[in-house]
């Protein structure tokens, strides 16, 4: 799918540091001191069109930073945005998450609490969001308020290419609370975290086969047609 150069500039504003490679050491860009289009090189986004997803660690010396992966996904933002705020099923569409308990709603606010799992031997960890809604533009925002995790709180967009397909940009910033780790650490595992999400996301919407599938659950009415189960 052809990134157009109105899609290159709004990624180049939700991007204000180079884009890397998910895995450390194999960066491809050119740093780039401020937004412009110049910000994704064309490698990147012939990358981004040939299904990579990119990830993005802000500058500066803050030893925990945001990180952001950017990834095409072959099916509307709009049923991208259905996907991601069904919070009550988030344990059937990601394998980080064991359970979800999702308060009241209403058209703009949703409190959940999530419980994570992280590599053995680390205790699980527990989280309880606000997430911000923004569905005029396929958005969400959230951030933490209590639980064992001291930072997690993020942003998530789909940005239309056509009525079919979209760029995914997820970004969070997250300290698990183990005061052990160092910051660079939980950065450069984030590097690998995030662009799972976009996976998970690509393999619910387009094969729609596993967890979140399961009978018995009520399922939003995405649009996309049904693609082959393999």
């Amino acid at each position: 799918m052809a990134i157009n150069s109105i899609r290159l500039l709004l990624i180049c504003a939700f991007t204000f540091a180079p884009l890397v490679s998910p895995c450390p050491g194999s960066a491809d860009a050119t740093p780039s001191p401020s937004v412009a289009p110049d910000v994704l090189t064309g490698r990147q986004l012939r990358r981004l069109e040939n299904g990579d997803i990119l990830v993005r660690v802000e500058p500066g010396t803050s030893p925990i930073k945001t990180v952001t992966s950017i990834g095409e996904v072959d099916a509307s933002a709009a049923d991208v945005y259905r996907l991601t705020t069904d919070f009550k099923n988030y344990a059937r569409i990601y394998d980080s998450i064991d359970s979800v308990h999702v308060e009241p709603e209403t058209d703009q606010v949703v409190e959940a609490t999530f419980c994570l799992r992280t590599p053995w031997p680390l205790p699980w960890r527990t989280v309880t969001t606000l997430t911000r809604l923004d569905p005029d533009h396929f958005a969400f925002r959230w951030r933490r308020t209590a639980g064992s995790m001291r930072i997690y709180e993020g942003r998530m967009q789909a940005e239309p290419l056509d009525d079919h397909h979209c760029l995914v940009f997820y970004s969070a910033r997250v300290d698990p609370g183990f005061g052990w780790l160092p910051g660079w650490f939980v950065t450069w595992g984030q590097g690998y975290v995030l662009p799972s999400i976009i996976r998970a996301i690509r393999q619910t919407l387009t094969v729609r086969t596993g967890p979140y599938w399961a009978s018995g659950v009520q399922r939003p009415p995405f649009g996309v047609p049904l693609a082959s189960a393999s």
